[in-house]
């Protein structure tokens, strides 16, 4: 009976956080919507940090504020990674700038109409769990004004449970599967887009295409995102600064559409973009590696 509500849901504009890279614009439809989950699937010293980095500088520049919460590298190494992004330099220049130089470009950047406030909170890997998260929100609400658009855990394998720990019976892949369930409830609790990162297993480290089973730990994690893409390098991407990606899942767009695409990657500026026009071509995008699966009649997917 409240068909009309639905109609009227249906031609709703809904508010999404841009990544502001084209490519991954188009296939979430505009951007990471609020109250979900979004993972970067990527192997050791690949990039995790680095791509989470770029999105919030771009999120920043459309004027939604960002909340990065690190576990892993310190407050001020996020802070330099974002400002090179922001300045559009790199890290030597950056830290070759003078003092007034530095000065007089972040106080442009400050005052630029529309930017976005940024707050960066670090915690020791392992040791905070979604409680503390959210009383961190809390906080910064009640003390500062300071009200996130976008979250960013980096990352995601560094959380505790707040329902379970490790050992006596639960396994990492039951923990994980915990922690991403929490921070998809904790982003619809708070009304954010959260994205955060995970790491690719021994097995997925060497492939040159990766699917959801090759998620670090637990299954359980693509099982509960809302967008997943991963993204693997080697010695000759790497030369072109180009990430392989693979779109495996999306609750934003039919990912069979963009089943996997090209990202430039300039590591000393600390970004990722749309490729150059030459690696956007149907026939480069399809040179990247396939992934197969088959699935049986007991609905288990065996991977090739």
């Amino acid at each position: 009976r409240d068909y009309d509500d639905r109609f009227n849901f249906y031609h709703s504009v809904e508010e999404k956080i841009p990544t502001g890279i084209a490519i991954l614009d188009e296939i979430t439809r505009g951007g990471f919507p609020r109250k979900t989950l979004n993972v970067l699937q990527l192997g050791t010293n690949v990039g995790k940090t680095l791509a989470k980095c770029s999105i919030a500088a771009n999120a920043l520049l459309s004027g939604n504020n960002v909340l990065y919460i690190t576990l892993e590298d310190g407050e001020k190494k996020i802070g330099k990674r974002i400002d090179s992004n922001l300045l559009d330099v790199t890290q030597e220049e950056l830290e070759a700038m003078s003092r007034e130089e530095y000065h007089s470009r972040m106080r442009r950047l400050v005052k630029k109409s529309g930017i976005g406030e940024l707050v960066i909170r670090e915690y020791p890997g392992t040791t905070v769990s979604i409680l503390q998260f959210q009383n961190l929100i809390d906080d910064l609400e009640l003390t500062e004004g300071f009200k996130p658009d976008l979250v960013i855990v980096d990352y995601l394998n560094l959380v505790l449970s707040s329902r379970i720990k490790a050992g006596g019976g639960n396994g990492m892949y039951q923990v994980i599967k915990c922690v991403a369930e929490e921070l998809r409830g904790f982003a619809q609790t708070n009304n954010v887009a959260l994205l955060t990162s995970t790491q690719v297993n021994r097995a997925g480290f060497t492939k040159t295409s990766l699917g959801l089973e090759d998620s670090s730990e637990s299954f359980g994690v693509p099982m509960t995102a809302d967008w997943y893409v991963s993204a693997v390098t080697d010695e000759e991407l790497d030369m072109k600064g180009l990430w392989a990606c693979f779109h495996n899942k999306s609750r934003y767009a039919d990912k069979a559409k963009c089943p996997k695409f090209f990202l430039g990657v300039d590591r000393e500026k600390q970004r990722i973009s749309d490729p150059r026009p030459e690696f956007q071509s149907e026939e480069m995008v399809n040179s990247i590696p396939d992934m197969e699966f088959e699935s049986g009649d007991d609905g288990e997917v065996s991977w090739n």
